[in-house]
C-alpha cells in the first residue's frame, strides 16, 4: 500500500496513466525524474502519458529547458504574479485558523 493510507500501489507510469484518463487534469504536463535512462525508458514514459523524461541526477538546465516549453495558462500566471499558490488549500487552513480562535 502506498503510505500505508490505503491507496493501492502505484508506479509512475500508472500514476500518469490515472492523470491522462481524467478530464480536469489530462493536460497536465508530466515529467518523469527517474533513474532509468535508457532509450527505451524514455519511450515507455512517453507512452505512458510523460511529456518529458530526465534522467536523475536532473539537472537544473535540463528542468529550465522542459519547464520552458510548458504554456503558461491563466491560474499558472497568476500564481507566478501573487507568489504561492495555494487555491482552495489556503482558503481550507484560513479557515480551519479562524474557527481555532
Amino acid at each position: 500500500m502506498l503510505c500505508d493510507i490505503g491507496l493501492p500501489d502505484m508506479d509512475g507510469d500508472a500514476v500518469a496513466r490515472a492523470l491522462r484518463a481524467d478530464e480536469e487534469l489530462r493536460r497536465s504536463t508530466l515529467v518523469a525524474p527517474t533513474g532509468y535512462a535508457q532509450p527505451d525508458d524514455a519511450t515507455m514514459a512517453r507512452s505512458a502519458g510523460f511529456d518529458a523524461h530526465l534522467a536523475k541526477p536532473v539537472s537544473m538546465e535540463a528542468l529550465e529547458q522542459v519547464l520552458a516549453g510548458v504554456p503558461r495558462t491563466t491560474a499558472a500566471s497568476r500564481c507566478m504574479n501573487q507568489g504561492p499558490c495555494l487555491g482552495n488549500a489556503s482558503r481550507g487552513l484560513a479557515s480551519r485558523r479562524s474557527s481555532r480562535a
